[in-house]
């Protein structure tokens, strides 16, 4: 049971996730035998035909936690990395939310003088503070000085002021400064962070929920275009138009992830594309979806609810996500400076 508790919001989210895979399962489950009712084949009861009645409930149980664990798991990563990729363009991603509030908070609201942050780069940037909001200082000492970024918010300034160090500069000192301030305020102990905790499993329950709506909206689009597919075919140019919300996505997808490839020189493991595999992914089963899929009239409203449904996740993650980034911002107002002396030897060493 501590293990369950522990993973809570985990399998909340797997939990979220079995309506989109129910739809699947339906959509393309064998029935039992030719000639009898249409009634799915009942794929747990199938797994577990060979074991015993005494047996058979509780190793339901755990394939059931098993396989909520396994969704929950893998929805959370994919739901982060989809939600802070570059590919969703104007939508607010967790890197672009936390850029705008930095901006906010420490360049206009000049709280930068509050803090005591460590160094940087030695010679040519003494610390955080000094190259957060203005460009980095020549390593020249006789170089003229870069004169600070106008007062102003960060998406406008990106838009309408050339600036001498790109906003990717920008991003990278704003990650850098908020994984030192959140990493500072977690070595507090747990029950110091307790309102830190409660920000971080809603952002982790709000973002897979809103990405299981997005799968659960995009499933059922494609199965009411299966349904049109047969009730306009015969009219080949409607029943090709039928397909164009699936081979569009599954194009868009393919694109994305070529790009990713070539377009970039970061490794694997700094940004894996599981946002564009996604994607792809989706608009392949939108594909066969639309060829394959049992008829129903409830893929209409069910779309229009998850769509629904996925918009309020995605505007309490948006919050949520202020929330937390504001809670590590004003609960840390300092940092160790790296030239104090903070060895293990000198914080024993008694005093002469």
């Amino acid at each position: 049971m501590d293990a369950l508790k522990f993973a809570f919001e985990v399998l909340i989210v797997g939990a979220l996730a079995l309506p989109w895979v129910a739809i699947l399962v339906r959509m393309f489950s064998p029935y039992a035998a030719p000639g009898e009712p249409e009634k799915p084949l009942d794929i747990l009861q199938f797994l577990l035909a060979g074991l015993g009645d005494d047996a058979r409930s509780a190793v339901a149980a755990a394939m059931i936690v098993a396989i909520g664990y396994l969704l929950g798991s893998a929805v959370t990563r994919i739901s982060r990395n989809f939600f802070n990729d570059e590919l969703l363009g104007r939508v607010p991603t967790e890197d672009q939310i936390r850029d705008d509030l930095y901006w906010d908070e420490y360049c206009m609201g000049q709280l930068l003088g509050d803090l005591e942050l460590p160094e940087l780069r030695p010679q040519k940037l003494s610390s955080i503070a000094e190259g957060l909001c203005s460009p980095a200082t020549p390593s020249s000492p006789d170089a003229p000085a870069i004169p600070a970024l106008p007062r102003r918010r960060l998406f406008r300034f990106r838009k309408t002021i050339e600036r001498s160090d790109r906003p990717e500069d920008f991003s990278a000192r704003v990650q850098e400064l908020f994984l030192l301030q959140e990493s500072n305020l977690l070595l507090n102990g747990e029950d110091k962070v307790e309102r830190l905790k409660e920000y971080y499993d809603q952002i982790t329950v709000l973002r897979g929920g809103a990405f299981n709506g997005i799968i659960l909206c995009a499933v059922c689009l494609f199965g009411f275009c299966g349904n049109y597919r047969v009730r306009w075919s015969n009219s080949p140019v409607l029943k090709a138009l039928t397909f164009v919300p699936a081979a569009a996505l599954a194009l868009y997808g393919f694109i994305s992830l070529l790009t990713h490839w070539t377009g970039k020189g970061l490794s694997a493991y700094r940004d894996p594309p599981l946002a564009e595999t996604v994607l792809l992914l989706l608009g392949a089963v939108g594909v066969f979806v639309i060829l394959k899929a049992r008829h129903a009239t409830y893929y209409g409203p069910l779309c229009i609810l998850a769509a629904a449904l996925s918009l309020v996740s995605f505007g309490g993650w948006w919050w949520t996500e202020v929330m937390y980034d504001l809670h590590v911002i004003h609960s840390v107002p300092d940092l160790p400076q790296r030239g104090r002396d903070v060895t293990p030897q000198s914080a024993t060493t008694p005093p002469r």
